[in-house]
């Protein structure tokens, strides 16, 4: 921390500049407290050689959020901060020059300074949804710097001496952009050396308990509850070391080729058939055209990047000797220097994605990238067994139900498309049909609750029950037998939403569905078949 400029609780330097400090930590470290940024692929359709960014809001605001509410009197706070000052602060503390550092910022305003930031920067991941373009010169205003100054440094944190430096042209698409004005806001309105120390005090406490077990207990509230996440922390540090390694090892031993080939299979007949499914609604012309290029431009973001199966590339991000006397924080500084060293194109910065992360999102829909990113976890059970034996009935109730779950929401919540929608419901409107286009999607069933949204399209689960179908053919009846494959679909379907969300209601979402009824032959008047 101290080499970054931001140290806790020393007064920081005077020659370091707060937003070239945050902009360190977000693309070289990975830790993006005030907002993150990365560098894309160029599109397509943009002329030759420019560059886009991707800038969005603080993935840690939120959680501090809540960390900051629970302490309201005076004394919780000094509690608080005396717990870091006693093990940070040893008398002797030496500043890089070797000499022993006496002068301390002051914490307690740095500390109030943080609270405010953190609730401001968390209003903006909870409201702001938005998305907006800017070119770099637009941008630098945003933020309050010169343009200059700002393609300055894209150019020198993202490492361009293999390429053209960034231009004030470049592109910069911005989601929440209300974090551009916190940013602004806060860079211009404080001094530099407490917006220092309040980015070394932001970072202390996030990567504390792996300095000692206090902060474990302090941070979770209970000696009980440290006591079980434990594990878990540890696990994902051990991980966040190694995951190119992890990732690329993991995937070399459980997934062959073939194995591989029919992952992507599946993937590929499950958008096809959201493609058909929209194809033959009622939508207007525009609206299915939009959609159809939206579902062609589709990345799918699984395996490890092909760049990042290299041995030679291993060997450079993992070149640090290994040594038994090194801990593993000495391990976890080896690989963020040595991924920082390839940023130029795409660093692997997705610890999400890591083969044994207990995974809060197997499946994410990125409407700004058109990308579906599924976790390694997405690819084992109960989502997907090699040996599924029940002509793919599993593996499409799981992951492909799961894919196009995702698939559907995030289309249908992507503003172009719900803008193009209502301008079609208008228009049907004024033409006497008034039919919403979403038709029944949140209809109530006869016990008075809610029924989940089912979308353009019906079911979520539909385009995987239907490509399930389609592979079907020639290989026997969907509906046969007591175990028939049908109902292994609809088994695993549950089974696997269930484990995502435990309170996903499994009898509401097939309660009527005509495919359901088929394959379990309920009788028409009963509950499932009303």
């Amino acid at each position: 921390m101290r080499d970054l400029g931001i140290p806790w609780p020393e007064k920081p330097p005077a020659d370091v500049d707060p937003f070239e400090a945050h902009l360190n930590l977000s693309i070289r470290w990975n830790i993006p407290l005030w907002f993150d940024v990365k560098m894309l692929p160029p599109p397509a359709d943009t002329s030759r050689g420019r560059k886009v960014i991707y800038v969005y809001p603080s993935i840690y605001a939120k959680f501090w959020k809540g960390q900051y509410l629970v302490m309201t009197s005076q004394a919780t706070i000094l509690r608080y901060l005396d717990q870091y000052l006693a093990y940070f602060h040893p008398d002797s503390t030496r500043n890089a020059s070797g000499e022993v550092a006496t002068e301390l910022c002051p914490y307690r305003a740095v500390y109030v300074l943080t609270r405010l930031i953190v609730f401001q920067l968390a209003e903006v991941v909870t409201k702001d949804k938005s998305v907006m373009v800017f070119k770099l010169d637009s941008l630098a205003q945003a933020f309050g710097l010169k343009t200059e100054r700002l393609v300055s440094l894209m150019s020198k944190y993202f490492l361009t001496e293999n390429f053209s430096s960034f231009e004030p042209e470049d592109t910069a698409i911005v989601k929440a952009s209300g974090t551009l004005d916190v940013v602004r806001q806060i860079i211009t309105t404080s001094d530099a050396s407490a917006l220092l120390s309040h980015l070394g005090w932001w970072m202390l406490q996030v990567y504390a308990p792996i300095a000692d077990n206090r902060f474990f207990v302090q941070k979770y509230g209970s000696v009980e509850k440290a006591e079980l996440l434990r594990p878990l922390f540890c696990e994902t540090q051990v991980e966040t070391s190694f995951k190119l390694l992890l990732l690329v090892n993991h995937m070399a031993l459980n997934f062959r080729r073939r194995q591989q080939r029919d992952i992507h299979e599946l993937l590929t007949s499950v958008r096809e058939a959201v493609v058909a499914e929209y194809d033959k609604s009622g939508l207007s012309v525009d609206v299915k055209k939009l959609l159809a290029t939206k579902l062609k431009r589709l990345s799918v973001n699984l395996w490890p990047k092909p760049e990042f199966q290299s041995v030679s590339l291993l060997q450079r991000v993992y070149s640090f000797q290994y040594a038994s006397k090194k801990t593993m924080l000495d391990y976890w500084i080896s690989e963020r220097l040595g991924n920082a060293a390839l940023i130029g194109g795409s660093a692997y910065f997705e610890d999400k994605r890591l083969p044994h992360g207990n995974s809060k999102d197997p499946f994410s829909y990125d409407s700004i990238l058109d990308t579906v990113s599924l976790s390694m976890v997405a690819v084992h059970e109960p989502f997907y067994y090699i040996h599924d034996e029940a002509f793919g009935a599993i593996n499409y109730g799981g992951l492909g139900a799961g894919f196009a779950n995702v698939l559907l929401e995030g289309l249908e919540n992507d503003p172009a498309l719900r803008h193009a929608v209502a301008g079609d419901a208008s228009n049907r409107a004024n033409d006497g049909n008034d039919t919403a286009p979403w038709g029944s999607a949140t209809s109530s069933n006869t016990t008075g609750s809610q029924r989940p949204e089912r979308g353009l399209v019906g079911p979520a689960f539909l385009p995987a029950f239907h490509a399930f179908q389609a592979k079907m053919h020639g290989k026997g009846l969907v509906n046969v037998g007591p175990f028939s494959p049908a109902k292994v679909f609809f088994v695993n379907f549950c089974h696997s939403q269930t484990r995502m969300s435990a309170s996903f209601d499994c009898n509401a979402a097939l309660r009527g569905v005509d495919d359901f009824v088929s394959a379990f032959r309920c009788r028409r008047g009963s509950y499932m078949n009303p």
